[in-house]
């Protein structure tokens, strides 16, 4: 019987904030977005938290073994206030974000594909933020299990955000 490994969250960090129009983010190597707080409009700031990952297993000891974060992919461009919002696919979590203009510009995310000695993960139990109101500078993090695999966002920087979050496990 093989036991379920989880990867989670390790050391978090937390970027200075960045002017939201035109900005780009992208997680430093073999971290992953685990947070974010905006404030303002598009002149406004963003901030970003990342965290290393580390293994446990079903008793919450430690498992030694590679963990790497892979396939950075980008997302197709979407207008950011449309609503439709983006959400990761096929066990890819969220590792960096690009947005042009204010708005109505356009924003496109980065995905990765999480491996742990070489064999890649699944994301379950998948869970949607409360919507908060993007410009009040209020910072969504995710659980001390989860990392982020999704963001919508509706209008404009007085309009609603939710973030999706997962577990990633090995089994």
């Amino acid at each position: 019987m093989s036991q379920t490994i989880f990867i989670r969250p390790q050391t978090r960090k937390r970027t200075d904030g960045i002017k939201e129009k035109n900005s780009y983010f992208l997680c430093p190597s073999n971290t992953v977005l685990t947070g974010r707080c905006h404030s303002g409009d598009e002149n406004g700031k963003t901030w970003y938290e990342y965290s290393t990952l580390a293994a446990f297993d079903e008793n919450n000891s430690v498992v030694q073994g590679n963990i790497i974060v892979d396939d950075i992919q980008w997302s197709p461009w979407l207008k950011e206030s449309s609503g439709n919002g983006y959400d990761a696919v096929e066990n890819r979590v969220l590792v960096g974000r690009q947005h042009n203009g204010d708005e109505n510009g356009q924003t496109r995310y980065a995905t990765a594909i999480i491996k742990f000695n070489g064999k890649e993960v699944t994301l379950v139990n998948q869970i949607t933020s409360d919507s908060i109101k993007e410009s009040r500078n209020i910072w969504i993090s995710s659980d001390a299990n989860r990392f982020m695999t999704g963001r919508h966002h509706s209008g404009d920087e007085n309009g609603l955000t939710t973030y999706c979050q997962g577990y990633i496990i090995i089994s």
